[in-house]
């Protein structure tokens, strides 16, 4: 079999075939030559070249690249779930979800900057109630 470096999507999930890393770049060219890369290592899509890529698959691109992040931290976003500090018993996992019952926080969708602005807000609450407790540790 030869080397494709072929994808495919399984339940969300962007999975590579025989185990190869998810692109860095997809490159496409036309019959008339012109080419156009899409670079899905950033944050979001950068796209450069004279071949120009329509509105329809740009969409389709950026739930592609969308799916590539979700996998890449997957195992991040797990461990930051089990271990953030709120009692098991808080911990929602049925059907692959990973969500916090106590602190709302779903580890499976929220962005990385909605799970630190919620930290936040959670630690500063928490500190206001100290304060309001005379200096008392809560637990």
């Amino acid at each position: 079999m030869s080397d494709d470096k072929s994808y495919q999507a399984n339940s969300g999930h962007a999975l590579t075939i025989k185990g190869m890393e998810p692109p860095k770049n997809l490159t496409f060219t036309g019959d008339d030559g012109r080419k156009a890369t899409l670079a899905l290592d950033g944050e979001s899509i950068t796209y450069s070249g004279d071949l120009p890529v329509e509105e329809s698959a740009k969409k389709f691109f950026e739930v592609f690249h969308h799916m590539l992040k979700v996998e890449a931290n997957k195992d991040l976003r797990k461990l930051l779930w089990l271990r953030h500090g709120c009692n098991i018993t808080s911990l929602y996992g049925d059907d692959s979800e990973m969500q916090c019952n106590k602190c709302l926080i779903d580890f499976k969708r929220d962005t990385p900057e909605s799970i630190k602005k919620r930290f936040t807000q959670l630690g500063l609450d928490k500190a206001k109630k100290e304060i309001e407790n005379g200096g008392k540790s809560l637990k």
